[in-house]
């Protein structure tokens, strides 16, 4: 979908056609508007198609006539009617007279802008970056809160289950994708401070300093939660082993005890003669009190070393 807005009387509109200080978004773009953009702006379209690609990384590169931006933005997916927090590319191209803005899908990162369209001032281009940077930021915090809620939630509910296990490592993917993304964004961040083709102006320092403190404070958070999270994932490691072991002395204990009739019972099987008691009426119930009281002796030991 392609969506142009550009800034007239200080007045944000969308329109039909690409002017001077225009913001251009794609999103879920078809590969015409990707061309046509592409060719009408003079940009090369390998770098157009960059956040296309999902497995691209957080960069920043210098061409002749504009700058790539390229960060990693969260987003959610669902498999198996769970919500799988993931990333995917975003890249902001930033040139003299236009930015443009490609992206895999129609994020909230962009949609917040589009709606807001009172706050967006598209010949502020440096502006309008640090407003997609803060709203990426703040996306971060957004789903990190929604991943601690989740794991909260299973910690507090918690059973040894396969599928809680594998919730448990969903979430666990997902605070590795976001911690990954966080810092290269970090480093594109940095970078971009450094670039001279993009101002900076006393009027966005305010602006720029809440995005790199949300930054901070994402990255904070997603290594706080993933420790928080690693340790719930031990602690349910260890309610399952413990689970395991006490099985295991059950079914130990079954066999001890089983152990003792099979073995009485192979011995009095063999035909041997003057075996004891085989010329009594009542030797078969002789052998069968003696095993059930060696049964019940073995039974009384092994619940004495809690074995049952």
């Amino acid at each position: 979908m392609l969506t142009i807005l550009n800034t007239q009387e200080e007045t944000t509109l969308k329109t039909d056609t690409i002017s001077k200080g225009s913001w251009v978004n794609l999103s879920t773009p078809t590969n015409q508007e990707v061309l046509n953009v592409a060719h009408e702006l003079h940009i090369d379209l390998k770098d157009m198609r960059s956040a296309l690609d999902s497995d691209e990384v957080s960069r920043l590169e210098r061409e002749d006539d504009y700058t790539l931006l390229l960060v990693d933005i969260p987003t959610v997916i669902l498999k198996n009617q769970r919500a799988i927090y993931t990333t995917i590319p975003l890249s902001v191209i930033y040139s003299k007279e236009n930015i443009v803005t490609v992206c895999l899908e129609d994020s909230p990162v962009i949609k917040k802008l589009i709606n807001n369209r009172a706050a967006v001032c598209t010949y502020k281009r440096t502006q309008l970056i640090y407003k997609i940077l803060y709203n990426t930021a703040k996306l971060y915090m957004e789903y990190l809160i929604k991943i601690n809620s989740m794991r909260s939630y299973i910690e507090n509910n918690i059973s040894t289950s396969k599928e809680t296990l594998t919730e448990l490592y969903d979430l666990e993917k997902s605070l590795v994708y976001f911690k990954t993304s966080l810092k290269s964004n970090e480093i594109v961040l940095n970078r971009l401070l450094k670039q001279p083709s993009v101002k900076r102006y006393t009027e966005d320092d305010e602006l720029l300093e809440d995005v790199l403190i949300e930054f901070k404070q994402a990255i904070e958070m997603t290594q706080i939660y993933y420790e928080v999270l690693d340790n719930t994932i031990s602690k349910y490691s260890a309610l399952m082993d413990y689970d395991l072991n006490n099985a295991m002395k059950l079914l130990t204990s079954f066999t001890i005890v089983l152990a003792i009739p099979t073995v009485i019972s192979g011995i009095f099987g063999m035909n041997l003669i003057n075996m004891p008691w085989s010329s009594s009426n009542v030797g078969f119930w002789i052998v069968n009190v003696i095993t059930f009281a060696l049964c019940f002796i073995c039974m009384i030991l092994l619940r004495k070393k809690k074995m049952l």
